[in-house]
């Protein structure tokens, strides 16, 4: 599929799924992805790009500076990433994913509002993702 110029971040703490939800992303959508695999790479991509939307798993403990700081705000998961995105440039155009959110007694279950969340792994066809977005 052609490049359509949308720009999506993909926050993903799994290298494999980075590659393999990036590349859905490409050709199903065909939109660009930029897929950080840190907080400091997040940052830089925070500083020096501007997204059309945020794709961004809840659960991020394979980053090994989870728990850092982005603009004075400590992230620890997926839920403080979309919220520094979204006041930091007034967006809502980003959508958390997880595989066990809904879990009875999940903590970050109650730390989610009324986001609405994509079950993974994403559906092949990204028609959930259109949806959505």
């Amino acid at each position: 599929m052609k490049e359509n110029g949308a720009k999506i971040l993909l926050v993903e703490d799994n290298e494999l799924g980075r590659k393999e939800i990036g590349t859905l992303i490409l050709n199903d959508l065909g939109y660009q992805v930029s897929s950080p695999a840190s907080l400091m790479q997040l940052r830089e991509a925070f500083t020096f790009e501007l997204f059309d939307g945020l794709l961004v798993d809840v659960e991020l403990s394979k980053f090994e500076d989870i728990g850092d700081k982005l603009g004075g705000k400590r992230i620890d998961d997926g839920i403080d990433i979309l919220d520094f995105y979204s006041s930091l440039h007034q967006i809502s155009s980003g959508r958390l994913y997880s595989s066990h959110v809904i879990l009875p007694g999940s903590e970050l279950g109650k730390k989610i509002r009324e986001q609405p969340i994509l079950a993974k792994p994403l559906p092949r066809n990204m028609e959930q993702i259109i949806k959505l977005c």
